[in-house]
């Protein structure tokens, strides 16, 4: 089974214990839900190259690089540093995370409490969650 998208194609297994627990949880609509995870990646990728052309986003994302680098957490930019950390342990215990005690977010950090820009702040909200 193949599904098309406008700039990929993905197939799956016709028959087998995928194919046979993918028709039990979706019956006939294998296919469709298939083309509809296609379209949203495609649709998302989409976005993230829309938004990194924005003047304002690659601002943020300067300021976040520079208060991160004060910090001493040198990193390139929120998706790539939560790209590294691919658990919630790893998140929750990285330094780099501003959830951690010496993470930039810290009590006594010179980042703490109105040291990040607003744009920043809402950037690394929406990474960190």
């Amino acid at each position: 089974m193949t599904a098309k998208g406008s700039r990929m194609s993905v197939s799956r297994p016709g028959d087998g214990c995928l194919a046979e627990a993918e028709t039990r949880l979706l019956g006939d609509g294998r296919m469709r839900w298939l083309q509809v995870r296609i379209m949203l990646f495609e649709g998302q990728e989409q976005a993230r190259q829309d938004v990194e052309k924005n003047a304002a986003f690659r601002a943020a994302t300067t300021r976040w690089r520079q208060c991160m680098e004060q910090a001493g957490f040198p990193q390139q930019d929120p998706v790539k540093l939560l790209g590294t950390l691919r658990t919630d342990e790893a998140r929750r215990t990285s330094p780099a995370c501003c959830t951690h005690p010496r993470g930039p977010g810290a009590a006594g950090s010179a980042h703490r409490g109105g040291g990040h820009s607003r744009g920043t702040d809402a950037r690394r909200s929406t990474v960190w969650g």
